[in-house]
């Protein structure tokens, strides 16, 4: 397998025997390894992607090709490897977005049958913008220990990176701060909105006018 960075994206080509192609791609599913930035080209000498495709998470984008002794390539992909750009709707899907209860970001109403129903908030009001526009809805998912999230010295990831990183939920969206740990487990979005950090001090005091005129000199 080799890796090469084509500008935001990567290019991962396999080719190995079947037995092996099935063992790789159930790792990658094992250790949560899938990235949509991750373009995958499998050559093999049979139809590998028929034994793989328990292992394959939706959002993997794979191509697959099989050649015969006379080095005739056959597409036998059963998922695109590049969508369309006009391929922008979801049909009515829903989606799982997990989040903090963190206004106003989200303001959540809480339902006695145990659902939790957002009404309104900053990122609640643009994700459901996106939805009307790619056609699907949400549901929000409250990560359980209320926490944003890292990944930790041990392995273990936290907080809602956690629960996207586990494919427990297909995006989290609240206030997320990008960081390098963190882009090591999951994939972040173009930044929708930025927060700039400044020092401040107390405002000078205003000077009597009266001294104006000496004030530039000093007295030896």
């Amino acid at each position: 397998m080799r890796n090469n960075k084509v500008e935001d994206s990567r290019i991962a080509i396999v080719v190995c025997s079947t037995v092996h192609t099935k063992s790789l791609f159930k790792k990658i599913h094992a250790r949560y390894l899938e990235s949509a930035s991750v373009q995958w080209y499998v050559f093999t000498t049979n139809d590998t992607i028929t034994y793989s495709m328990d292992y394959i998470r939706e959002g993997t984008q794979c191509g697959w090709w099989m050649w015969n002794n006379t080095s005739v390539f056959t597409n036998i992909s059963k998922i695109p490897l590049n969508r369309p750009e006009t391929d922008r709707d979801f049909k009515g899907r829903e989606l799982t977005v997990t989040i903090t209860d963190n206004g106003p970001r989200w303001d959540l109403q809480y339902l006695n049958d145990g659902r939790i129903i957002p009404v309104s908030g900053i990122d609640y009001n643009f994700l459901k913008t996106v939805g009307e526009k790619l056609n699907f809805t949400i549901r929000v998912k409250l990560t359980p220990d209320g926490q944003w999230g890292n990944l930790h010295e041990d392995g273990t990831v936290t907080g809602m990176i956690g629960v996207v990183h586990r494919h427990e939920a297909h995006m989290a969206m609240n206030e997320i701060t990008i960081n390098e740990d963190r882009e090591r487990v999951i994939d972040f979005a173009y930044p929708y909105y930025t927060e700039s950090i400044v020092m401040i001090s107390p405002a000078p005091a205003k000077k009597q006018k009266f001294y104006a005129v000496v004030t530039p000199f000093t007295v030896k």
